[in-house]
């Protein structure tokens, strides 16, 4: 999957006024069947009291204000592009008590570099922003401890299937087959030790409530691959028909979502993988 963008064009969509509005997605669209949430399940199995943690793209901390419900003693960091996001992962721990080490860092994965290992990477709804998922993923190895997990959530080939055909090569959302994401996870150095699918409905009031949770989502900058100069004819254009847009119908949208549960390929996972054959 060949991408023309550059990671500072990203950084600068969700450094606007997405950051201050990312909490209103979630109210847009209505899931009616199924789930759209399969990561915290995944990631509930590997949480223990005195591990760390560190999530890459951590937008407003909404993920890590659930990790530090169900943990204690362990170090937490979160990394996003934006500025803006941090300011309010930093905001939303400012009046908890939690038992905790947690430390925000804003700024491009490609450039932050960590000393230490993690027992737990996160990536959720990251990869399909990264100019180049292998070189991070490759990197991201290098942090992760030796028996360590990386976890990591990208659309599925069935993600709004029906209003946008998938497509396996420059697909505009950058949506991903079970097997594109397999060889990227296995030609990145990692083991894939599961890979979940969750496929889902979305309901929608109307089409502009459609078309507001696109722009929310980084969506519409995604299809435009984050060029300023198109993806804000776009929002304009919503804007100006918003009126007409909200007598539209409700509107249901396919939903897919893949949960891989990755690990080094050391010694001990090919031991493992003996054993089962």
């Amino acid at each position: 999957m060949s991408v023309v963008f550059k990671s500072t064009d990203v950084k600068e969509v969700f450094n606007s006024d997405i950051s201050s509005i990312w909490s209103e997605k979630g109210n847009l669209a209505k899931v009616t069947v199924g789930s759209d949430n399969p990561m915290k399940g995944e990631l509930q199995k590997f949480l223990k009291n005195g591990i760390s943690i560190l999530e890459v793209g951590c937008g407003d901390g909404k993920l890590i204000k659930y990790v530090c419900d169900n943990v204690e003693q362990c170090k937490i960091y979160g990394v996003d592009a934006s500025e803006k996001m941090i300011d309010y992962a930093e905001a939303r721990f400012e009046s908890n008590e939690n038992k905790n080490e947690i430390k925000f860092i804003a700024g491009l994965i490609e450039t932050v570099n960590f000393e230490q290992t993690f027992d737990i990477i996160i990536m959720k709804q990251v990869l399909h922003h990264i100019n180049n998922p292998k070189i991070i993923l490759q990197k991201l190895e290098k942090n992760l401890a030796e028996n360590g997990v990386l976890i990591l959530m990208v659309p599925g080939k069935g993600y709004q299937a029906n209003i946008l055909p998938f497509s396996h090569e420059d697909d505009l959302l950058g949506r991903y087959a079970r097997s594109a994401l397999e060889n990227l996870i296995i030609n990145s150095g990692l083991f894939p030790l599961n890979i979940l699918s969750d496929k889902f409905i979305f309901e929608f009031v109307n089409l502009y409530d459609y078309f507001k949770f696109m722009n929310n989502i980084g969506g519409v900058q995604k299809i435009h691959n984050y060029n300023a100069d198109e993806y804000n004819i776009v929002i304009d254009w919503i804007k100006l028909y918003e009126e007409y847009l909200r007598k539209t119908e409700k509107m249901m949208v396919s939903g897919e979502y893949f949960v891989a549960t990755c690990m080094k390929t050391n010694d001990y996972v090919l031991e493992c993988i003996k054993t089962k054959k």
